[in-house]
């Protein structure tokens, strides 16, 4: 069943309604805290001179972003069984 958030927005004196769909939010968190650390562990890497934590959190982003495209994976198959 999908979740539904509506959110008012008032545009030129009319409330107008828009409606998200809350579907894949637990996968779209573990896919950006992947990038995000990933990225970091980069920066890391290249320009502090961290470089053992920045592997580290290469890998930790690598793990969160390949779980999260499994999760993404196993609620797109549960909505094409729906």
């Amino acid at each position: 069943m999908k979740q539904r958030l509506t959110v008012p927005v008032a545009s030129n004196d009319l409330c107008i309604q828009k409606s998200f769909v809350m579907k894949n939010l637990e996968s779209k968190k573990r896919i950006y805290l992947g990038i995000i650390l990933i990225s970091l562990g980069v920066v890391m890497n290249t320009t502090l001179s961290i470089g053992s934590i920045g592997t580290v959190m290469i890998a930790l982003g690598g793990l969160f972003f390949i779980a999260g495209m499994a999760k993404k994976r196993e609620e797109d198959a549960e909505e094409g069984t729906e």
